[in-house]
Formats: C-alpha cells, structure tokens, sequence
C-alpha cells in the first residue's frame, strides 16, 4: 500500500538514526529495520543510494548482523555495494550472496510465506499501538488545527448552511488534519519497515490511520479514502481492515 522530506539545515544526531537522514527516511534503529532497509532500497533516490548503503552496512557492525541466511537478489541496488572484503565478513556457503533473508526470492523479492509472515506482525503492532499513535499525533495536532478551524470558518462563513459547502468544508478539514498529524509521526514504522500515515476519511471527519510502503506516492489519497477503502477520485482502492 501505502515517505516525506526534511527541512535544510544541520543534521542532528536524531536525524542520523536514519538511512537517509536528509529526508528522515529509512529508520535504522535496530536489525530488523536494517533488514528492512535493504529489503526496500530500490525505493531510495538514485542520489541518495550510495549514502544509504554506506549507512547500513555501519550499522550492520554496530548490531552485529552475520550474513550467512541471507541473499539479496541482482536487481536489488544493495548488491553492488556489498565489500568484497573488509571487516564486515560474510559468513555464509561459497558463492552466496548477502541480503535480507533466507526467505527471499533469489531475485530479492519476498516469498509468500515471508510475506504472510511480516503482514501477521504488523497486523499485531497495528492492534496494539494504532490508537494510542493516532491519540498521541492528534493530540499534538490541535494548537495547529485550531489555526485552520478559524481559516475555514472565514472561508465558508456565508454558506456553511449549504450541503455542498459543508461537504468542502469537512474534506478540507481532514487534509489538513492528515497532513499535520503525518508530521507528527515521521520516521515512525511498522516491524516490517512500513511507514505510519494517516489518510483523510471521505464523507466523515476524521483521519484512518494506514501502513505504507517505503516510496508510497501518499499523494494519491490525498483527497481521502471512502469507508468502502475506495480512494476518491480514483478507481482503485486501498486495503482496510
């Protein structure tokens, strides 16, 4: 299904717990979003490949990650920048290549069961902490929409009492809000590496809290999601549950 950009200036030394952290993309703070980053770094700007593959492999020292369940397949871009000797050391079968997991597809893609495997894990994360992310974000959110209560209310002050108008209204409002809310929890993903989002509701106030894909165009429901998961002003729909 279902990542966002950073602002210039220094970067701090929250900012370098990630891959990229120009962009604030790529979390690494642990093996598993490591794992994660390389399952997923086709999705990095060309620009920025080579300072993300320089950043996983320090960080595959730090945590002391061993390579010898994983393979990475030749259409991952990480293949081209695994040493071919060095200190990290690749403990595996001779002729295997380094990568995610043994649970891969030798072309790097992910199998059925593995696929299967992260869905069930992030399924429970969601179950667990959806709630109290989307209360925490809103929470944090209010001084801001406040702001866009009172620029909306100047906005449809006249005919407010018109359907029509009331419907911009609340479409507007909940952009606004998923908008900010998603500012609120950059960085902050799902066991499987998805990044948290939250998507303006269509024809209710309020937000849905989603897991998107490193390098999901979000800007596709930008305009909401109907209850039905039906995205607005496209045929498709994304997946709900």
């Amino acid at each position: 299904m279902f990542h966002r950009a950073v602002r210039a200036g220094s970067i701090t030394n929250e900012d370098k717990k990630y891959g990229v952290p120009e962009q604030k993309k790529f979390p690494l703070p642990d093996a598993d979003h490591v794992r994660s980053a390389i399952r997923f770094f086709n999705y990095v700007e060309p620009k920025y490949e080579k300072e993300l593959a320089k950043a996983i492999l320090k960080r595959m020292k730090e945590y002391g990650l061993t390579f010898n369940d994983f393979t990475v397949g030749e259409e991952n871009r990480f293949s081209k920048y695994i040493p071919q000797s060095g200190e990290l050391v690749h403990h595996g079968i001779l002729g295997q290549k380094w990568g995610i997991r043994r649970y891969q597809n030798s072309d790097g893609t992910l199998t059925e069961a593995d696929r299967r495997r992260m869905q069930r894990k992030d399924e429970k994360w969601t179950d667990k902490n959806a709630e109290k992310i989307e209360a925490k974000a809103y929470k944090k959110s209010q001084r801001e929409m406040k702001r866009v209560q009172r620029q909306l209310n100047r906005k449809y002050a006249i005919s407010l009492n018109s359907s029509k108008a009331g419907r911009k209204y609340m479409n507007e409002y909940n952009q606004k809000l998923a908008e900010i809310m998603n500012t609120k929890v950059e960085g902050l993903t799902s066991p499987s590496g998805r990044a948290v989002k939250f998507v303006a509701k269509r024809g209710d106030y309020g937000v849905y809290f989603a897991l998107a894909d490193q390098g999901y165009d979000m800007s596709r429901v930008k305009n909401g999601v109907w209850e039905s998961g039906k995205i607005a002003y496209k045929n498709d729909h994304v997946g709900r549950k």
